[in-house]
């Protein structure tokens, strides 16, 4: 029992530490811009972590399984964020109605919904400004697109790892390789079109975050099977 107890205190003292930063670097942003002017940068830290931690998460849970693999990742995934996410939006609605202008309820009414479905992250027209909203404070749902990323990669990725699995030696590279050179190229497709800060979905950062460690593991199965080989 001991060691099960321990494995489930245990934390990372360093991954912990990113995540401080990260947030103090979005406080920074929201309450100083004008000290903090690049502490938005913090949601990519983020999202980085992100891609680290949920790979790390199903690398542990790939021996179960397809069954097993899914309801475990998702039970805890969801157990984590969904009731207070959804505390958070029901507040949220509650306060609209209670002390919020009535030219402010429909546009609130069509952001909730998104937040619901985990769809704010949609790209904006041009007529939509995500810093605008967050200076005038006029949608209380502005901040829910960066969870919306992270579920949605939530639905994507145990897929895209459990496929990883099923294949081996070169085609297992070629098929991580593959996905790699279709970021890249979505990610400058974005910077030269000049479209990132306003599109500001990140997703780019999180794709990266998977694939690096995706491929780290690799690599660390390799070198473990050469030294037994070797011993």
């Amino acid at each position: 029992m001991t060691p099960i107890k321990n494995a489930k205190n245990s934390k990372r003292d360093d991954l912990q530490g990113i995540r401080g930063l990260a947030i103090l670097a979005v406080l920074g942003f929201h309450f100083y811009p004008k000290q903090f002017p690049n502490g938005y940068l913090g949601v990519d830290q983020f999202f980085v972590l992100s891609g680290f931690l949920m790979c790390m998460l199903l690398t542990k849970s790939q021996k179960l399984t397809t069954f097993s693999f899914f309801t475990q990742f998702y039970l805890r995934r969801f157990k984590r964020i969904l009731p207070l996410y959804f505390l958070i939006i029901m507040c949220a609605v509650f306060a609209l109605y209670t002390f919020f202008p009535i030219s402010a309820i429909f546009q609130n009414q069509i952001s909730a919904g998104k937040a619901l479905i985990f769809v704010s992250n949609r790209p904006h027209t041009e007529d939509e400004d995500y810093f605008e909203k967050l200076s005038m404070a006029m949608d209380l749902f502005t901040h829910t697109w960066s969870l919306s990323v992270e579920i949605q990669f939530y639905f994507i990725v145990p897929f895209i790892f459990l496929i990883g699995l099923q294949l081996k030696g070169t085609y297992r590279h070629v098929y991580y390789s593959l996905i790699a050179s279709l970021t890249a190229s979505i990610l400058l497709a974005i910077l030269v079109n000049k479209t990132y800060e306003r599109w500001y979905l990140k997703q780019s950062n999180t794709i990266i975050s998977i694939l690096t460690i995706c491929q780290a593991t690799l690599v660390r199965r390799v070198e473990v099977k050469t030294s037994t080989i070797a011993g």
